[in-house]
């Protein structure tokens, strides 16, 4: 990370304790490491840690980068509209930030501070399996909480048919998707497929998850973890999509992901049998408005993401 990058940061700092009485300690900011290259976008944020005079306040600073300016004013405005979309409980997971604001022409934010999974694979497994019961059943809650019937024929066009016949027809889409694309199409143009909306965070890999700083206990308004970077986030979104784009991410074996597939649709009411549909609607619609998320990102993430789908019996196969 360059040296001119260091000091723009630094400004910030000094400009927020010029507002706020000296609450940072200046000497100790830091980078933290960028995400791993094949998860990056050219809009990520850049960010730094920086520690309190009290330890209370120690916090992450997000920077949106030169390019793309907004990025983190983005994210922050979708992160608290999801949160005052939902309910408490719901909500409780969601990261707002402590300060936020713009500095030259960038958008900041700081954040309380929470801990990052380990870089360390053992210690990471461990940290993941404890709480990913409770990242799943939250998933399962505010798909509950925000599911909503989709009963106009053009928002169904628009929001599943469309999406999904761009995996069909895009050239370069890997057939395996493809082929899976074809019947989910099948399924929404049936007249049986139940067309559902709910709140999406839009890229909830483990990544973008942080652990209280308590951890393993939890912190004080009883969290174990919290989920960050809103930037993708909607009230539009698919159900099953951000579970699976979890699972996928924490290495889950086929049968996990099958059993947390079946607890998923019985909490939001949901056909689990039509999963494939959603599935490849929400992968359609990213791919329709990818922005900056890199081409291949994209297309390995939609293999992953069919690849770890319960097998099902195929329309061919039903006809022999």
């Amino acid at each position: 990370m360059s040296g001119e990058i260091e000091e723009f940061v630094f400004d910030i700092a000094k400009h927020e304790n010029r507002l706020h009485g000296d609450k940072f300690s200046i000497s100790t900011l830091s980078p933290l490491g960028l995400p791993p290259s094949q998860e990056r976008s050219s809009d990520s944020a850049i960010h730094f840690k920086i520690g309190g005079v009290q330890a209370k306040d120690d916090a992450i600073i997000s920077v949106s980068n030169a390019q793309f300016p907004e990025a983190v004013a983005g994210a922050v405005e979708r992160g608290a509209k999801i949160a005052t979309y939902v309910e408490e409980r719901a909500a409780k997971p969601i990261v707002r930030p402590i300060l936020s604001g713009r500095f030259g022409n960038q958008s900041y934010a700081f954040w309380s501070e929470h801990k990052p999974l380990s870089k360390n694979r053992l210690m990471r497994k461990i940290q993941l399996m404890s709480i990913n019961r409770h990242v799943l059943d939250w998933l399962g809650y505010i798909g509950n909480v925000s599911g909503r019937a989709i009963v106009s024929e053009l928002d169904l066009y628009g929001r599943y048919i469309k999406p999904i016949r761009y995996l069909i027809n895009d050239d370069d889409i890997p057939m395996a998707v493809k082929s899976v694309a074809h019947e989910a199409l099948e399924i929404v143009e049936s007249g049986k497929f139940q067309a559902v909306e709910i709140v999406q965070h839009g890229d909830l890999w483990h990544g973008n998850i942080m652990l209280a700083k308590s951890w393993p206990m939890k912190s004080g308004d009883g969290q174990l973890f919290y989920v960050i970077d809103w930037g993708g986030s909607n009230t539009h979104g698919y159900p099953y999509a951000d579970l699976v784009r979890y699972m996928v991410s924490i290495h889950a074996d086929a049968n996990s992901i099958a059993t947390e597939i079946g607890k998923y649709g019985l909490t939001c009411g949901l056909e689990n049998e039509h999963v494939h549909a959603y599935i490849c609607a929400g992968l359609g619609h990213l791919g329709m408005n990818r922005n900056e998320f890199p081409a291949d990102v994209y297309l390995r993430l939609c293999e992953a993401m069919i690849a770890a789908m319960p097998k099902h019996e195929t329309s061919s196969a039903r006809d022999l």
